[in-house]
């Protein structure tokens, strides 16, 4: 069957049962006509009639198997009902009494397949009908005590056909309300699921982006130190070069090269670790010892804090390895050391405290620092994104969140403990790997 639209091929099947039963329909009553005497339709006229409605309904049957949905439906209300027409003209109502409640079902269900416009006027079509056969009988003087019974007659049938389209019209309106609504919620669904699907890549977009804000941001805090070393390097391959080119010595010669190539080696370390920072790329895990990265920290982090804040490491370096983006462990260190110098002004203590526990398998860093301390209110949202208590323009309030949220994927903790005039804890935990063992992670081969 191909009907092209999808509503009319989900209602064709439908129709064909109609179409199918109105044709039994008929050649039942002409082999009733032809077995039965006394019938009504007993002759030529009724024979003739009831088998061009069987060939009709058939032809409306080839119809919509060849697709044509809207053109059989129409065609098969149309001259059905000018059929009933020429019959009631022809015998009058009361002959089509037995007969009324098979042939008009399939009428009224075809028109609703159609519209539910086409079942009204299938209905007017039919009360046409049945006041034609009612005027018929009337005419031909059938109800001989009075012709209040033909008019009698015609008002039931007029109350039964509006009576079977009221039901088909309410049930079917209701049935399309419900499916009209449940659609527009499905539609509304779908609207949300998109919505969220566009909120959780732009909040991905932006955690991305913090993250490399925040990189940026600590670029800038060590801009002045890193600024001194660089010139310290360069006025040191300044004065190896000018000690070569007044030499006429090889071994000298050779002595002020090899201390240019150290500087340069040494500068060029300084700017791969700014480009680490700075660079907005993938995480790079990578295997190493925290007390061992926390001790190579040590002299940028003098650097970080004001000349009268005291800095105090406690690391020892062993065989305890985590598994981290080295670039973002040493971002958090920084952070968290930038927020202490802030809260410390000019004098104060900052200790970096870490310790291992080998059985519960988790590296625990401590920051503590003897600055002004945080209410709990300030405490209870440190954490989220661009809160500061900052100027304006002394901070993004990037880093706490940044930083939270780096430990998290990890599998680690970050929490704080403070108090107003005490100075402030951060404490931060790693889980340790085993080097060679089947829960050690799969590192990137470009660290």
């Amino acid at each position: 069957m191909a009907v092209g639209d999808p509503v009319q091929r989900q209602l064709a099947p439908t129709l064909q049962v109609v179409l199918l039963a109105m044709a039994v329909l008929q050649v039942s009553v002409l082999v009733r006509s032809i077995l039965l005497s006394g019938n009504v339709f007993i002759g030529g006229a009724g024979q003739a009639q009831a088998a061009l409605n069987t060939v009709f309904t058939l032809g409306c049957f080839v119809l919509l198997r060849r697709g044509f949905f809207r053109l059989s439906a129409s065609v098969f209300i149309a001259g059905t009902v000018g059929l009933l027409a020429i019959g009631h003209a022809q015998w009058g109502l009361d002959a089509y009494r037995g007969h009324q409640l098979a042939l008009v079902p399939p009428l009224l269900i075809a028109g609703l397949l159609l519209s539910r416009r086409a079942l009204w006027l299938s209905f007017g079509g039919l009360a046409l009908v049945v006041a034609l056969g009612g005027w018929r009988d009337v005419a031909a003087g059938h109800f001989l005590l009075s012709d209040s019974r033909a008019l009698d007659s015609v008002l039931r049938a007029w109350f039964a056909l509006l009576l079977m389209a009221l039901i088909l019209d309410r049930v079917v309106s209701t049935f399309q309300g419900r499916l009209d609504s449940a659609v527009r919620r499905g539609d509304e669904l779908a609207r949300t699921r998109d919505l969220l699907q566009l909120e959780m890549r732009e909040r991905e977009r932006a955690r991305e982006q913090l993250i490399h804000a925040q990189k940026v941001e600590a670029v800038g805090r060590l801009a002045s130190g890193v600024a001194h070393d660089f010139g310290n390097l360069l006025a040191l391959i300044q004065g190896y070069s000018r000690k070569g080119a007044r030499s006429d010595d090889l071994d000298t010669l050779k002595q002020a090269l090899s201390d240019v190539d150290a500087a340069a080696r040494r500068a060029s370390a300084v700017s791969q670790k700014l480009l680490s920072f700075s660079r907005q790329d993938q995480t790079r895990l990578e295997v190493f010892d925290p007390a061992d990265a926390l001790l190579q920290m040590q002299p940028m982090l003098r650097q970080l804090f004001d000349p009268g804040i005291e800095l105090i490491v406690e690391a020892q370096p062993s065989a305890q390895m985590v598994c981290f983006d080295r670039a973002q462990f040493e971002l958090v260190v920084l952070n968290i050391a930038a927020n202490a110098n802030h809260a410390m002004a000019e004098e104060g203590c900052f200790r970096l405290s870490l310790q291992v526990d080998a059985v519960r398998m988790q590296a625990e860093i401590l920051f503590s620092d003897t600055g002004s301390g945080m209410t709990p209110e300030v405490q209870a949202r440190i954490f989220e994104p661009f809160f500061t208590t900052k100027p304006p323009g002394e901070g993004t309030g990037l880093g706490l969140a940044v930083t939270h949220d780096l430990i998290k994927q990890a599998g680690g903790a970050f929490d704080v403990r403070s108090d107003v005039g005490l100075g402030t804890t951060f404490r931060m935990m790693l889980p340790l790997v085993r080097i060679g063992s089947a829960a050690a992670p799969h590192l990137d081969a470009s660290v």
